[in-house]
């Protein structure tokens, strides 16, 4: 495979809140004066999930191709890897409890929070609006976090069992599933692991074998709950990577390219201009100019 290279303009891949694989977890009361000269203000990719709740203050939330503006009581869960930054609404101070946690943590999860997770939206953000701070269940459910991390200075079990229940209660308010279909554990399983893995792989025998299914199996529960093959959706995520990095991303389509799991430019080009009818380049330019449908 050639070298890949990173272009200096490249979005960062940072680490707000100190999570990394010795810190599995987080609880920061952030509180800012916008604008701030801080990393939150500028476009970059995180590793971590972050789970926030604001108790004071709006301001306007970037997540790849969408905004939504956050106001007091608003609790957002962002998955790891999207493009994200934020922009102030006014200069009034903002005041949110942050829970960050990366997939170690996740995977000691109970299985209710981790399948719940996984089925509501697993590709974007869960939202739930105008939690009051004094009454509702999920600030008192960070509130109790926060302080078990201020007193122990780790990811005690007690933490992990607060955090299935937080998730657990955002999850249901967000988007409530009543009744999850068979094998969707297997799907959304591996959308999870598609996240990981793509600029690794592009073939369903690679997922399959990591999450010790056959091919068969794979391409069975994505039919029943996509209604199309595995390999599929691993273009679908290829498409939907390079399209966001080539809006948001200084970065050439060669880069752009590696960076979604082509070693190949010229492969890159054909698969992009097929599922998108122009070339990277000219994506970019009508995006820039507002001229996409």
């Amino acid at each position: 495979m050639s070298k890949r290279h990173r272009s200096r303009s490249s979005i960062p891949r940072i680490s707000l809140w100190n999570i990394d694989e010795e810190r599995l977890f987080n609880a920061v009361w952030f509180e800012s004066v916008p604008p701030a000269d801080m990393m939150q203000y500028r476009a970059h990719q995180k590793n971590h999930f972050v789970l926030s709740y604001t108790v004071t203050g709006s301001f306007r939330n970037y997540i790849d191709f969408k905004e939504k503006i956050f106001h007091q009581g608003d609790v957002a869960l962002i998955n790891p890897n999207h493009i994200h930054f934020v922009r102030p609404v006014d200069k009034k101070v903002i005041k949110i409890i942050v829970l960050a946690f990366n997939r170690s943590f996740f995977n000691r999860l109970n299985l209710s929070a981790r399948v719940n997770m996984m089925t509501n939206n697993p590709a974007g953000i869960l939202f739930v609006k105008g939690q009051n701070y004094e009454k509702d269940v999920i600030p008192l459910l960070f509130r109790s976090v926060f302080q078990e991390y201020k007193t122990k200075q780790k990811a005690t079990p007690l933490i992990v069992s607060l955090m299935s229940h937080l998730l657990t209660q955002l999850c249901e308010q967000s988007n409530p599933v009543k009744q999850l279909p068979k094998g969707n554990y297997t799907y959304y399983s591996f959308l999870k692991l598609l996240d990981e893995k793509l600029s690794e792989t592009h073939r369903v025998a690679d997922y399959a074998a990591a999450l010790k299914l056959s091919e068969k199996s794979l391409n069975r529960a994505c039919q029943a709950i996509a209604q199309c093959s595995a390999q599929a959706i691993i273009h679908q995520k290829i498409n939907y990577e390079a399209k966001r990095q080539l809006v948001h991303n200084q970065s050439s389509a060669k880069e752009i390219g590696y960076a979604v799991g082509f070693s190949d430019p010229i492969q890159f080009s054909k698969f992009f201009k097929h599922h998108n009818g122009v070339t990277p380049l000219e994506y970019r330019k009508k995006a820039r100019s507002g001229r996409l449908s």
